[in-house]
């Protein structure tokens, strides 16, 4: 099995001295810690990460928004970042510093090929998703 995100996070951190409020093993509990980041502003800079990161126009922009967020019990918030008509979405790590993890998951319960409805949307937009249910933007 490959290790997650989180878990490469962790080595690095460890690897590189940094603090890090996790015990050793991943098969223990994570230590819980306040965050200083609030779920309200962890909510904007996924969404302008995510817009910023698909090189998404200024006038397309507003199809964006986010779906859900929740906290963990770590040092980063879970976004989910939607399109208004579409049932896709994609699912980011924003950490306590603001920063926003650049590996984050798209999600489709679309085939790939099954374009159809993206006629309706701007054209990065269609180019963006279409790609993404083909694994093609990672």
């Amino acid at each position: 099995m490959l290790p997650t995100t989180c878990q490469k996070l962790f080595l690095f951190r460890q690897i590189n001295g940094q603090k890090t409020n996790r015990l050793s093993s991943f098969n223990r509990p994570i230590m819980p810690t306040t965050m200083t980041l609030s779920l309200a502003d962890a909510k904007p800079l996924a969404l302008k990460f995510l817009i910023e990161d698909l090189e998404i126009p200024d006038d397309d922009q507003d199809f964006f928004y986010v779906l859900d967020a929740r906290e963990t019990n770590d040092s980063w918030h879970i976004v989910e970042v939607g399109i208004e008509g579409l049932p896709d979405k994609w699912v980011l790590q924003v950490f306590d510093t603001g920063q926003c993890d650049p590996c984050y998951t798209f999600v489709s319960p679309m085939p790939a090929g099954v374009d159809d409805a993206l006629n309706e949307f701007p054209e990065r937009i269609a180019e963006v998703i279409a790609s993404e249910r083909t694994g093609g933007m990672g």
